[in-house]
């Protein structure tokens, strides 16, 4: 790839991070309620303004996603908030990644383990009952969403 296409696929990448992002910005903001009720429940109007200020929500809307973006090129991630606390969001990314490395590391090695073995015997008996429902069984896995998968996650560790 020549310089100036890698450098259009940059800028193409840029352009496309800040859609996504602008548009799910844009979506939150659309969402019904009051966030700092659901992060204060049973706060004071003191502490309600306190935390409304702090997470810039009684700024405008371009004004709040400027601050993200800054932050996210910088690599300030924002804060995690709870009832009772707020981390970093780094912090807490920096605690699930050697789970979830773990957890890709396992799940490749197993995929390699079977499809490996499946793929070589397939080869080998070329365009046989066994070759032909080898590939259908691969591609219908890949058809279907990992969400809707029985054997996806459906709980996080953090």
């Amino acid at each position: 790839m020549s310089a100036g296409g890698l450098l259009k696929r940059v800028a193409q990448l840029i352009v496309t991070v800040l859609a996504v992002t602008l548009f799910s910005a844009f979506l939150l903001e659309l969402l019904p309620g009051d966030p700092v009720a659901v992060l204060v429940p049973f706060g004071s109007d003191k502490q309600r303004e306190t935390v409304r200020t702090d997470l810039e929500l009684d700024e405008p809307f371009i004004a709040r996603y400027g601050t993200w973006l800054g932050g996210f090129v910088t690599g300030d991630m924002g804060n995690y908030y709870t009832v009772s606390s707020k981390r970093p969001v780094a912090d807490r990314l920096t605690e699930a990644f050697p789970k979830s490395a773990q957890l890709v590391l396992y799940s490749q090695i197993l995929a390699l383990l079977v499809a490996i073995p499946v793929a070589v015997f397939a080869a080998a008996k070329k365009d046989t009952f066994f070759d032909r429902m080898s590939n259908t069984t691969a591609f219908a896995m890949l058809a279907i969403p990992n969400s809707r998968s029985r054997w996806s996650c459906s709980t996080t560790s953090v």
